[in-house]
């Protein structure tokens, strides 16, 4: 069944639960989550940061693309299962703050494929 592939909303449904699932799975492994760090502005920057990197919206069209404010809420849901939905307003206005300050960046594709290379040749060796 392998030449069945998705297509356009299916497709972009894969898309983010890829996305989402690479993102907590990071954290997780990173990090010692406990339920205070919801809170928590680092976590809130490192997670909007992955994700202005792993999506890009730039072209297309308004069907096509992925809210961003949508997927941070996902992951969060994911890895918090207590979050309350006030939680989740106000970490839109975090990011709007994050945003407004320009503290979310996104790094360039060879900065990425740069570290990408570096830990896997750190992976290797050691």
């Amino acid at each position: 069944m392998d030449f069945i592939t998705p297509k356009n909303s299916l497709a972009r449904d894969k898309l983010i639960h890829g996305i989402v699932e690479r993102v907590v799975e990071k954290v997780r492994k990173d990090l010692n989550l406990n339920p205070a760090d919801k809170n928590n502005m680092e976590l809130l920057l490192m997670v909007a940061t992955i994700i202005e990197n792993f999506v890009c919206n730039k072209g297309k069209k308004d069907k096509k693309k992925v809210n961003k404010l949508a997927l941070l809420h996902e992951i969060y849901r994911r890895l918090f299962t207590t979050i309350t939905q006030p939680e989740l307003d106000a970490i839109a206005v975090n990011v709007e703050m994050l945003l407004d300050r320009k503290m979310i960046k996104t790094y360039s594709f060879a900065k990425r494929i740069w570290k990408n290379l570096k830990a896997w040749i750190e992976k290797k060796v050691l």
